[in-house]
């Protein structure tokens, strides 16, 4: 992997908004386990299942690599605080996990047909495109840019009718090295539980076989994250979650104002060790604090 970040004016679109536009890309930049793999139309292997927000497409061998969004959380409060946080009417089973992945599955709060409260689900992280007549064929979008989700065909409709919140006790973000990549963990100064922007789709396979999946929301860095990345999760404001979730379809274009980077001073960071770039590791060391080489103190916003 290189060192620098890329730069993305020299590729003709992101891969996000091609597939999102039922495109086919001609050449592929796709993440798998910490290193990217160039894939060619006339190459070997095979396509890697999970694309991540700034990957792109191109006529010519890209010449630099690019940087995931939001490719781990972590939800490790006790499921009655997650209960009463997130109002659900049902306290749910959840065990605490501390490096969840694209592929796995993730709790998601929407609105309970039943009652005025919320129920907690659970949906595989990356979004089966709507038109897809599999659960294996294509791409599963683990985000999707809040700027032009109301644009792309494989988000419009989950965008109106199928919004969720994510809920998280913190997530990953990577900085690039010369070494490798440091990652840093994101959290509330509280330390509480807070939400991520989701949408979800359905999908019903012959056989009687469902599928549930879901995306996570980007948008640009703030003045926090900017060091570390150029983009990041929406956070959305506590006040905002209820409105987010019941929204009716037609007034869905006006949740832009509140999937913008978050101004307040919610969130604080720190590096952690770089065990938690392997999905193998998931406990609660991995959020220990350490000492950041580069910049010769523990937390690089200190």
């Amino acid at each position: 992997m290189t060192s620098e970040r890329p730069n993305i004016g020299t590729a003709k679109n992101s891969l996000e908004e091609k597939q999102a536009g039922n495109e086919s890309p001609s050449i592929i930049l796709a993440f798998s386990t910490f290193s990217f793999k160039k894939i060619w139309p006339n190459g070997s292997g095979q396509r890697e299942k999970f694309l991540y927000n700034c990957p792109f497409t191109a006529n010519f061998p890209p010449k630099e690599e690019v940087l995931k969004v939001c490719g781990r959380i972590v939800l490790s409060s006790p499921p009655a605080v997650i209960a009463a946080r997130f109002f659900l009417d049902v306290v749910p089973e959840l065990e605490a996990r501390y490096n969840i992945s694209p592929g796995q599955d993730i709790a998601a709060v929407i609105p309970n047909p039943r009652s005025e409260g919320s129920i907690l689900r659970m949906f595989k992280w990356g979004l089966v495109l709507p038109w897809k007549k599999g659960p294996d064929n294509g791409p599963k979008l683990i985000n999707a840019r809040s700027e032009t989700v109301t644009e792309k065909a494989a988000f419009r409709d989950a965008f109106a009718k199928r919004r969720c919140l994510i809920p998280v006790d913190g997530f990953y973000e990577w900085n690039k090295r010369p070494n490798g990549s440091q990652p840093f963990f994101f959290s509330r100064k509280d330390n509480r539980p807070f939400a991520l922007a989701g949408l979800w789709e359905r999908h019903e396979y012959p056989g009687g076989h469902i599928l549930e999946s879901c995306t996570i929301l980007t948008t640009a860095a703030n003045k926090l994250m900017r060091p570390i990345h150029h983009r990041m999760p929406v956070v959305l404001p506590e006040a905002d979650w209820k409105f987010w979730l019941s929204i009716e379809p037609e007034k869905a274009r006006n949740l832009s104002e509140i999937m913008k980077p978050d101004s307040t001073d919610l969130l604080q960071a720190w590096p952690v060790s770089r065990d938690a770039n392997s999905t193998a590791n998931d406990g609660p060391e991995l959020l220990k604090q350490i000492w950041d080489d580069k910049e010769g103190q523990f937390n690089l916003f200190g």
